[in-house]
């Protein structure tokens, strides 16, 4: 009888889990910003919701406590200007931080800055992460009164820490890679040319952002045991690309070593030499120079 007394208890106890967990995972949506990212938030104390340009001069994703008077908030935006806002301008004081409090798993470079208001009643944290397609920078703003007695700050950094980005392009140097656009058939009409190295591959455009003369797209191939370049067939040539002409690549990315790179002069006079890969970290994608190949 005791033995199963004590069945049912842990069975009881399983059950009582199970449910909190389900209540918990149904407490929480995921908020899809227009600018591409989501978050999780807990819908019973969060509201999330987006403010458009003509109301405020931008468009804006707001989190905000569900409870009144809190003085706590979050919001981000795009941001073309690395100076954005002024906050010197307004009165805020910058704070100095060892480490922030805040970890991120985003594949792109993020700053941290740390505001005091002029009153000294409320600190402001911004998170600038700069994308990596030279689009702007994604800005994050959090405001928290320095008595934060509910906690507030913490709940809005929690929310924060679970964003996600899809995969994007990237640019460097004459070029920008991005993923192609099938749905856009005027996109499908511009490109300058095409390469097919896989034909089920999904395709990359790789776009001209300067006048660049003798380009040429390389298929390379690697001696595996000394990690060095053995051969690079040309793919397809050009004596010269203005800016704006797109190069269509269906193509997978080497797994260890990059299997396509990209050579031409600039407007500069300068060489410029970018392997073609994505990121092991979200699929976003990537040119690397030579040094970061590791040759």
């Amino acid at each position: 009888m005791k033995k199963t007394a004590s069945i049912l208890l842990a069975l009881l106890l399983l059950l009582t889990c199970v449910c909190f967990a389900a209540a918990d995972e149904d407490a929480y949506k995921t908020y899809e910003s227009p600018e591409g990212y989501t978050v999780m938030y807990p819908a019973d104390r969060i509201n999330a919701y987006g403010v458009p340009a003509e109301e405020i001069g931008y468009d804006a994703d707001c989190f905000e406590p569900a409870a009144a008077n809190t003085g706590a908030y979050m919001f981000s935006c795009v941001s073309q200007s690395p100076d954005w806002p002024d906050w010197a301008g307004m009165g805020y004081r910058r704070q100095e931080i060892d480490e922030p409090d805040i970890e991120l798993e985003v594949n792109m470079e993020t700053s941290y800055r740390r505001y005091l208001t002029a009153d000294g009643l409320q600190t402001v944290d911004v998170i600038r992460m700069t994308r990596p397609d030279g689009a702007g920078d994604y800005v994050f703003v959090l405001g928290a009164p320095v008595n934060d007695p509910d906690g507030w700050r913490d709940e809005l950094i929690a929310v924060l820490e679970t964003v996600e980005f899809p995969p994007m392009g990237v640019r460097a140097g004459a070029f920008r890679l991005d993923f192609a656009n099938e749905d856009d058939e005027e996109e499908e009409a511009a490109y300058f040319a095409e390469v097919t190295v896989d034909e089920e591959a999904e395709p990359v455009v790789l776009t001209a952002l300067d006048k660049v003369t003798g380009f040429v797209l390389e298929a390379l191939a690697w001696d595996d045991e000394a990690m060095k370049l053995a051969d690079a067939t040309a793919l397809y040539s050009a004596a010269a690309l203005s800016p704006g002409d797109s190069l269509r690549i269906c193509c997978y990315f080497g797994e260890i070593l990059p299997t396509l790179r990209v050579r031409c002069v600039n407007s500069a006079g300068e060489n410029e030499c970018w392997y073609l890969a994505d990121s092991g970290m979200d699929g976003s994608l990537m040119l690397l120079s030579e040094a970061g190949v590791g040759e």
